[in-house]
């Protein structure tokens, strides 16, 4: 199932709320999703045009667009490894590749950095730190090997500047970029390469205007989807 699809399933939900698939009156998109019939779920979607008895033009319209969201065609991307077939970590048994290629991968905690001072501030730098060490393994040795990264950081301004955190990256010889329009298909594709995403969540200002105090974290993968 595609992000889209999920998408779209999510949209569903979020406005029939979560008992809706197995019931009664969802039996027929329910059935499509149990049986795998994945290219009748949109003229399922359809069905769900009222409310209470009579077709409205809001539900109609939503329908409309969680089924045109279900067809659409997400960005694909097409990994490589130098060798050509994918690394080990990122395949199965088969040889597909697996949800998650980055699992496994060395984590650090804010919380224990030898500068003590820093602590509630580093979540920046700490996610930075795995990153670098996810791309180019055993550069931070040690358990809290992030605070070696941290001082390089710090050379070049604080630890929540951006611009600081780039030229920590690049000075180990990591090329990154500060993106303010990414979305879920972007973080995908990272992660498909094997590359982890670093994304700041802004949590005291609206979505229209980030400005403010937050939360950065590393993302390195993305679970299957769970709808049945």
């Amino acid at each position: 199932m595609s992000y889209h699809q999920e998408a779209s399933l999510l949209s569903f939900t979020y406005n029939c709320g979560p008992n809706w698939f197995g019931s009664n009156v969802f039996a027929t998109l329910s059935r499509c999703l149990q049986q795998g019939e994945l290219e009748q779920v949109p003229a399922a979607l359809l069905l769900f045009v009222n409310s209470g008895g009579t077709s409205e033009v809001g539900r109609r319209r939503r329908s409309k667009a969680e089924a045109a969201l279900w067809c659409s065609s997400p960005r694909t991307a097409k990994p490589q490894s130098p060798g050509g077939g994918g690394s080990p970590s990122a395949q199965g048994a088969t040889g597909r590749r697996q949800p998650n290629p980055l699992v496994g991968m060395p984590r650090f905690q804010q919380r224990d950095s030898a500068q003590i001072a820093q602590r509630d501030r580093i979540c920046f730098s700490t996610s930075c730190a795995m990153l670098l060490e996810a791309l180019k393994r055993g550069t931070l040795p040690g358990a809290n090997g992030y605070d070696h990264y941290l001082a390089v950081v710090q050379r070049y301004g604080d630890t929540t500047d951006a611009n600081a955190q780039l030229q920590a990256l690049a000075y180990y010889g990591v090329t990154a970029r500060l993106v303010q329009t990414a979305d879920f298909e972007l973080i995908e594709e990272q992660i498909a390469r094997e590359i982890p995403v670093a994304c700041v969540f802004i949590h005291r200002s609206p979505i229209d205007g980030p400005t403010g105090s937050g939360h950065l974290l590393l993302v390195i993968g993305q679970p299957p989807p769970i709808w049945w």
